[in-house]
């Protein structure tokens, strides 16, 4: 009995509304869809040196998980250079610049090349403050063995 009348409560409660009166103003704003319209944009700034320095380094975490060269030895490195939208996402594909260690062998620089390329890709979008954009507008990395650790 009890079950009935707690279930025919809550079916009355339902059928009288929410229990805000006609008038009573709604509390949302007829543009909530569309987000705030006021919201500041973030302030650019030239980051110091420690900044940039960080900026790389969150790069760089972000790209370790992503680098698996086939093998790589102590002294052997792949530089690329890539650009990046404000979001943190890829603006361009990122490029070899330049290579060291190798001693000539075409194959595996070239592999080393097509994993860091890979690392990066994957990596991204990074997360960065986009007050220092400008900072990281375009990036380059040197991924090597520490990289990997």
């Amino acid at each position: 009995m009890k079950k009935t009348a707690l279930f025919c409560g809550i079916g009355a409660f339902l059928a009288a509304g929410s229990g805000v009166s006609a008038n009573q103003q709604s509390r949302i704003n007829p543009d909530f869809l569309e987000g705030r319209r006021d919201a500041p944009e973030a302030e650019i700034r030239e980051p110091t040196r420690r900044e940039k320095a960080m900026l790389i380094h969150m790069i760089a975490r972000a790209v370790r998980p992503h680098w698996r060269p086939q093998s790589t030895l102590d002294g052997q490195s792949t530089t690329v250079t890539f650009r990046l939208n404000r979001d943190g996402s890829l603006a361009s594909l990122p490029n070899v610049v330049k290579q060291i260690g190798f001693g000539g062998d075409e194959g595996l620089a070239s592999e080393h090349a097509k994993m860091a390329r890979f690392a990066i890709i994957e990596a991204a979008p990074f997360n960065l403050p986009e007050e220092f954009y400008p900072a990281y507008e375009t990036v380059t990395l040197t991924l090597d063995w520490s990289t990997r650790r």
